[in-house]
């Protein structure tokens, strides 16, 4: 027997105000208190590179808006299909992840998760290129971000302005943080002109301080893992997000693939999507 269950306790909001001001709008009939309370929230923003985020109410306009916003950039689109696999694939068609996903140079991205308590959900920002894991060399985190912050596994994006990523958290270990369906590089360090990676080479040879080659022999899971990372390039986003003390803070990070999983009551698997 099918049962429905209706959630009434807020956790995200306090004021009571508020609540009910953010239900009216839900319901589409604000009330003139309401509408009153949303117009005084209105304030100058800091000058910023990205776009605000615009809200639609239907799938079909926010496609229609990404759509025009990527098709008016110059650089050619680059494809990722994601890869679907399980007994129940109509249940893909609910999942944020989307299973053809185009991006170029410049494209506005949105997080859909939270990483850390730096770049959390909702967080944008823009496509600086696309690259192998190989080419790029992840840095440290900043000195306010290692004290206290956690780091994040894999993200995963979605197109332009309205909207998205996501990943699962994990407390700091380095600049690369890992996860078994993917990863992301975290701290990529910029050129002096804030777009173009500094090039770091990760050479399978590596020497010690007595000048003797150490050779560095992957296990079968680890080069099949490997390879697969470089089958394919992966977008890399600078990241804008607001200061506690005002301003604005940023990070770049290379984002790879992530999976997306539906399972039943039981945990059993129905199905699975590995994408941005």
């Amino acid at each position: 027997m099918e049962s429905t269950v209706h959630l009434k306790h807020v956790f995200r909001q306090k004021d009571s105000t508020l609540i009910s001001a953010l239900n009216a709008l839900r319901l589409g009939a604000p009330s003139n208190e309401a509408i009153e309370l949303f117009n005084s929230l209105s304030r100058p923003l800091p000058p910023s590179p990205i776009l605000p985020t615009e809200l639609y109410p239907l799938r079909a306009q926010v496609a229609q808006s990404n759509a025009s916003r990527l098709n008016a950039l110059p650089s050619p689109k680059v494809p990722y299909v994601a890869r679907d696999s399980g007994t129940k694939p109509k249940l893909l068609e609910n999942m944020l992840a989307e299973e053809r996903l185009e991006l170029k140079i410049d494209a506005q991205v949105m997080l859909i998760k939270n990483v850390d308590e730096v770049l959390v959900n909702g967080v944008v920002g823009r496509v600086l290129g696309f690259y192998f894991p190989s080419q790029l060399s992840g840095g440290t985190p900043p000195a306010s971000s290692a004290s206290g912050l956690k780091s994040g596994s894999a993200a995963v994006l979605s197109a332009s302005t309205s909207n998205k990523i996501s990943t699962s958290t994990s407390s700091i270990k380095s600049p690369t943080e890992t996860k078994k369906n993917g990863a992301l590089l975290r701290y990529v360090q910029l050129m002096d002109d804030g777009r173009t990676p500094v090039n770091a080479s990760h050479p399978r040879n590596k020497e010690n301080n007595f000048g003797v080659k150490l050779e560095v022999k992957p296990n079968k899971k680890q080069k099949e893992s490997k390879e697969g990372e470089e089958s394919e390039k992966y977008p890399l986003v600078l990241f804008e997000y607001p200061l506690q003390d005002g301003g604005y803070g940023s990070e770049a990070v290379l984002i790879k693939r992530d999976e997306f999983r539906a399972e039943d009551a039981e945990g059993k698997l129905l199905a699975r999507r590995i994408q941005l």
